[in-house]
């Protein structure tokens, strides 16, 4: 809520499910053959919403609609609808809008600075000015496209503060203040953060044969951080790597879904006729982290660019998380951990030499830019 400031939003009910089927038609359709249903149906023809582009899903739900202080469903239906006929990622676009707002708020920058286009939290149709000039690429638009850091060299540097991302990434709307895990997930991530590159705490708290088919041992509760939690973060980043390379839905086949894990192993050897066990397929998910990690380092990422966003290290406002925040020195603790398992050196967060011999990408060490 409001730049990722809260965790909490006053009128939540009025982005619900219930209250979007009640109001505006929804229901639920499919891709070929999945009996999961989670793509969303909209409809409003008075204010020219169509099922074409899909429903906003949970994440857009909250960039652009509670993110926003927005709490219209037809007008989130309605900015969701023009993200996808631009081709704009909701979750960033989300993210952009809501740090121009705060800035506006805060006055550190002008409507003359945004073309005139008065961006206030709550203010729906300024929002849908913002995502069409973002999408065509129109005056301020242009720069926001180039992303957080391009904008604040223009709108000052005393807005950069503000900007909620990483690697020019926004962040989703899972808050790592009250989920250890997607603070390291989204610092250390290879492609920015992104809430679907690992599980979830969650997992760690349900145990069972969803953690121990991972290799994941230990116990803990959902705000721990000690090294069950890196281990769960680091065997679930995995796995999710290896399910994204064989283009596998986590709906389906993430842990606690549809699928178990000897199964994802049954269906390759059923596509390939090959004979692989699970633990190999999870070498792939590993090699995958490994291999971006070394693209980045070869394009000057580091340890310095695994960072988290100044916000998430002060006290959420409101709601059941009130107070809530990730602890600095904790949090430098828990990358070093990180690093230490999946074989990076802490200093420079790169792949280690051995790590990289072990799984057959030496020939990486040679490249000095990608």
């Amino acid at each position: 809520t409001r730049n990722h400031s809260s965790g909490f939003h006053r009128h939540y009910e009025k982005l619900t499910g219930q209250h979007f089927q009640k109001e505006m038609d929804a229901g639920a359709t499919t891709c070929f053959g999945c009996v999961v249903r989670c793509r969303r149906k909209v409809k409003k023809a008075d204010r020219g919403i169509s099922d074409s582009t899909g429903g906003p899903e949970f994440e857009t739900l909250g960039m652009l609609g509670s993110n926003l202080d927005i709490t219209d469903a037809g007008a989130v239906a309605l900015a969701n609808q023009k993200c996808a006929e631009l081709g704009l990622d909701t979750i960033t676009t989300g993210g952009l809008i809501a740090w121009l707002m705060e800035c506006r708020e805060k006055g550190l920058i002008t409507a003359e600075q945004l073309d005139g286009i008065d961006l206030r939290f709550g203010d729906a149709e300024s929002v849908l000015e913002m995502i069409d000039a973002m999408g065509r690429r129109i005056g301020i638009g242009r720069v926001l496209g180039e992303g957080f850091d391009a904008a604040a060299k223009v709108l000052g540097p005393e807005t950069a503060a503000l900007a909620v991302h990483t690697k020019q990434q926004g962040y989703p709307v899972h808050m790592p203040q009250v989920k250890p895990s997607q603070a390291v997930i989204y610092a250390t991530s290879p492609i920015g953060p992104d809430h679907m590159s690992s599980e979830h705490d969650w997992l760690l708290e349900a145990g069972g044969d969803d953690c121990f088919g991972l290799g994941i041992s230990g116990s803990g509760d959902r705000y721990g951080t000690g090294m069950a939690k890196i281990r769960m973060t680091v065997m679930s980043q995995y796995y999710y790597s290896l399910l994204d390379s064989l283009c596998l839905c986590m709906f389906c086949w993430g842990p606690g879904n549809l699928f178990k894990y000897n199964e994802v192993a049954e269906l390759v050897n059923a596509a390939t006729g090959n004979d692989w066990t699970f633990h190999e397929l999870m070498l792939v998910g590993q090699r995958r982290i490994h291999l971006m990690r070394r693209v980045n380092a070869a394009r000057g990422f580091g340890r310095g660019e695994d960072r988290l966003a100044p916000r998430m290290f002060q006290p959420l406002v409101g709601g059941p998380s009130e107070g809530r925040r990730v602890d600095p020195a904790e949090f430098e603790k828990m990358l070093d951990s990180y690093y230490s398992m999946i074989g990076c050196d802490p200093a420079t967060g790169h792949p280690t030499e051995s790590k990289l011999a072990e799984l057959g990408l030496e020939w990486t060490m040679d490249l000095t830019s990608w």
